[in-house]
């Protein structure tokens, strides 16, 4: 993932210059725009990756709890 992520912003600024002047010209604004959304999409989707692993860890925290309970009353 983080990889990915470097990639995309090594990417990103490889499509810019700054100038001597300081200004910043891009060599072309559908390129950047493509940089950022797919920059955006991956972040997106980490968040998607990681609520989906919170879920999941929640679901091991609820059936050991439920276990833990259970050999409670066992004894």
């Amino acid at each position: 993932m983080a990889l990915d992520i470097d990639k995309r912003l090594d990417s990103l600024e490889d499509s810019y210059r700054v100038l001597e002047d300081g200004t910043t010209k891009f060599h072309s604004y559908s390129d950047l725009d493509k940089v950022v959304t797919s920059i955006f999409d991956e972040i997106r989707a980490m968040r998607r990756r990681t609520e989906a692993t919170l879920r999941v860890l929640k679901t091991i925290e609820d059936r050991v709890n439920l276990y833990i309970e259970q050999q409670k009353r066992i004894k």
